[in-house]
């Protein structure tokens, strides 16, 4: 089977450069790579042809990665999404996967990581993915042609920033859950993630899922009891409370709010 991945970046030298990747790769003739250098163009052509996963800069002019992943995910694209970055920075880190991206990689990506990225999204399934397995993580980040790799720290939050993403709606969910995941103990996560986030576990988690109770109060036809359950809560008056700490308005107020704001 060939895969086709839409390869976003408006540097030439950039998706030049991922495509002589591929052709280094032990399964070259499995990838078909389709270049463009906006992101207007590729949602044109998502809606041209068929693409199984498509992997995109963030800074772009008229359409960010960001913005791009948003839309992708609107119109219903749901094949893995990775972003590949110059900037090794939190606030972009957290956009990215609070957009719907799969996954987050720094540039120049190396051969050994990107390859790993394809057979875990691609030849072998969308499947939770154990910390790459590196002798030597390099911390260069952007000299040589091989270097630019997340760190095993760096990487190991990135990892759990996106485990947090895809089970944010587990009632159940902890901070001991999480540091299992990335292969942390509890103490040493619980200090790494703040440094890393500027954010204590329970903070960033509360945070995600209000933002994402946020998003789904703009459905009218959804009642706040339904979000406080579908956003991990157990009870509504834990929600409502969490969600005025963190908005400054309860949500019955928010959704009041919007109204108005879509009369006017």
């Amino acid at each position: 089977m060939k895969y086709r991945i839409l390869i976003v970046d408006d540097e030439k030298c950039v998706t030049e450069g991922i495509v002589l990747k591929f052709r280094r790769m032990k399964h070259a003739k499995s990838y078909e790579a389709v270049l463009c250098d906006s992101g207007n163009k590729a949602m044109a052509l998502v809606r041209e042809m068929a693409f199984d996963m498509i992997i995109t800069d963030i800074r772009m002019p008229f359409m960010s990665g960001i913005q791009l992943i948003r839309e992708l995910r609107e119109a219903g694209f749901d094949k893995p999404v990775l972003v590949l970055s110059g900037y090794n920075d939190f606030e972009y880190v957290r956009d990215a996967f609070l957009s719907g991206a799969n996954d987050y990689m720094l540039k120049p990506v190396a051969i050994q990581e990107l390859e790993k990225k394809l057979d875990q999204y691609l030849l072998k399934g969308d499947k939770e993915e154990a910390l790459p397995e590196e002798s030597a993580p390099s911390e260069n980040h952007g000299n040589g042609e091989e270097g630019g790799s997340l760190t095993v720290q760096d990487r190991s939050i990135v990892y759990a920033i996106r485990y947090i993403y895809d089970h944010y709606k587990d009632k159940s969910l902890t901070m001991e859950d999480v540091a299992k995941h990335v292969s942390f103990s509890y103490g040493h996560f619980s200090n790494l993630f703040r440094k890393e986030t500027g954010m204590t576990f329970p903070s960033f988690l509360r945070k995600v899922r209000v933002e994402k109770a946020m998003e789904l109060l703009e459905d009218p036809y959804l009642k706040i009891s339904d979000i406080c359950y579908q956003v991990g809560y157990k009870y509504p008056q834990q929600f409502s409370n969490e969600f005025k700490r963190m908005t400054g308005v309860y949500p019955s107020q928010y959704i009041k709010k919007k109204n108005e704001e879509n009369i006017q």
